[in-house]
C-alpha cells in the first residue's frame, strides 16, 4: 500500500480499492452462494460518457473477474432530465450515458437500476442511489517539488486555491503524468476535508506525493503533471474511509469481511457507491528530478 503524507495538518487517508479499477467485491460473506449487486457509478461536471458498472459479488477466495450484470435498465436523473444509459457492447456490465452529458453543481443526481435479478429467483429487482453535486473552487496553480524525507527522494504535488467559507468541503485528488492517470486505483487517491482551513486561502500545500521507485512515477524533465481536485460528498468520503479501515491495504472489492457503507437503496442485496462530483484541474511541468532512484 502506498504511504500517504499529511495534508493541511490532517492525515490524508489512502482508500484501498478502486474507483477507476474495480475488479472484485466487498462482502461480509465468505460463501460464494451469497451474491449481491456490485455498483460502481459516477457523474461529474466533465462533459463525457459517464459510466456505471454492474457486477455480481463473489466469495472471499474467488480470484477471477466478477460476473458482469447485463441487460439491465440503467438511468440517471437530476430531477428534471433523465439520462438513459446504454450497455457497452465491448464491455459487458458497463453502462454509459451519451458523450454530451455533464453534471451541474447544486443538483441532486439519482441512479436507478431496473431489470436485475441478483438472487436469480425469476423476479427482477430495482435499486437506486442519490448524490448531490457540490461546486468546487478552481485551482489557481500547482507545482511539483523534489523533497527528501526519511532518506528517500520523492515528488510533492502542491496546490494554491481558495477554500469556500461557511461550508464543510470534502476533496479528493488525482494525478496524471503526460495525460496518463497515476491514481488508477483508490489506494493512490488522497482525500480530506477542510476542517482546519475552512474559508482560507491554501498556499503551497502538499496534496499528493509521487514515488520515483515506481516505474510509472519516474518523472523526467518537462513531463506534464495534471492535478485533478474533486469536490466529493461527505458520505462518499465516509465510504472511502470505511474501505480503508475494513480492508487494511487490500483491494476493497477483494472480499475482506467488512461492514462498508453504501448509498444503494437495498443495502442487503447491493454494495458499492454512486457519486456525483465536480472537477477542477491545473497543469505544470517537471522542472527538477530526483538525483537517483533509491
Amino acid at each position: 500500500m502506498k504511504k500517504i503524507i499529511c495534508l493541511f495538518l490532517l492525515p490524508i487517508i489512502a482508500a484501498t480499492g478502486c474507483t477507476e479499477d474495480i475488479t472484485s467485491t466487498i462482502s461480509s460473506e465468505l460463501a460464494t452462494s451469497y451474491q449481491r449487486l456490485v455498483v460502481d457509478g459516477s457523474i461529474s461536471t466533465d462533459t463525457m460518457a459517464h459510466r456505471v458498472h454492474l457486477a455480481l459479488s463473489s466469495g472471499y477466495f474467488y480470484n477471477k473477474p466478477l460476473e458482469p450484470v447485463t441487460k439491465a435498465d440503467v438511468s440517471i436523473s437530476d430531477g428534471t432530465n433523465v439520462f438513459n444509459l446504454t450497455e457497452d457492447p465491448l464491455n459487458p456490465g458497463d453502462y454509459l450515458t451519451q458523450p454530451n452529458v455533464y453534471g451541474v453543481p447544486g443538483r441532486t443526481y439519482t441512479l436507478t437500476i431496473k431489470n436485475v435479478d441478483v438472487d436469480k429467483n425469476g423476479q427482477t429487482e430495482e435499486y437506486s442511489a442519490s448524490s448531490k453535486l457540490y461546486p468546487i473552487s478552481k485551482i489557481d496553480s500547482i507545482a511539483v517539488k523534489v523533497v527528501k524525507k526519511f532518506y528517500k527522494y520523492r515528488y510533492e504535488v502542491r496546490i494554491w486555491t481558495q477554500d469556500p467559507a461557511d461550508i464543510t468541503n470534502y476533496y479528493a485528488f488525482k494525478v496524471k503524468r503526460n495525460n496518463i492517470l497515476l491514481t488508477d486505483t483508490l489506494s493512490e487517491v488522497t482525500f480530506t476535508n477542510d476542517e482546519f482551513f475552512n474559508g482560507s486561502y491554501v498556499t503551497d500545500q502538499n496534496v499528493y506525493h509521487i514515488v520515483p521507485t515506481k516505474t510509472d512515477e519516474r518523472l523526467k524533465l518537462n513531463d506534464v503533471i495534471t492535478l485533478e481536485s474533486c469536490g466529493i460528498t461527505k458520505d462518499y468520503a465516509t465510504y472511502l474511509n470505511d474501505i480503508e479501515l475494513a480492508s487494511h491495504g487490500a483491494d476493497p472489492f477483494g472480499g475482506q469481511p467488512a461492514n462498508v457503507s453504501t448509498n444503494l437503496s437495498d443495502k442487503k442485496r447491493a454494495i458499492g457507491f454512486f457519486v456525483a462530483y465536480s472537477i477542477t484541474r491545473n497543469v505544470t511541468t517537471v522542472k527538477d528530478t530526483v538525483p537517483t532512484v533509491d
